[in-house]
């Protein structure tokens, strides 16, 4: 899949609003993340993330932030969902060998747990 103003798709997530409208987050070849709307196809944000700034893996969290994960997994970002404005960012310790991935535990699962 290839959409306008983003490029080829790597990941996506899909989401459903309480309003019933879906969206679909993205990220891309081209270091872009992007929130799409699923029937249409028109952009509702977008950022376009550096050259040496690839992008591993997108999940949504808590219903309300796109959480990326970049830079072979060294940057981990939230972003707002409704509008993408970057919430916060931090820089991450990895092994020099070992593979990127993103992985976000419901909050359900969490609430059983305690």
């Amino acid at each position: 899949m290839h959409q306008r103003f983003i490029g080829k798709v790597k990941h996506a997530v899909f989401h459903t609003q309480k309003t019933g409208r879906k969206r679909v987050i993205v990220s891309t070849e081209e270091n872009v993340v992007a929130s799409l709307d699923l029937r249409l196809g028109d952009i509702f944000w977008r950022h376009v993330l550096g050259t040496k700034d690839a992008i591993d893996g997108v999940d949504i969290a808590l219903e309300k932030y796109v959480i990326t994960l970049s830079s072979q997994g060294s940057m981990l970002r939230a972003w707002n969902l409704p509008d993408g404005q970057m919430v916060w960012e931090t820089s991450l310790h990895r092994a020099q060998h070992s593979k990127s991935l993103l992985f976000l535990v419901p909050v359900s699962c969490i609430s059983l747990a305690i």
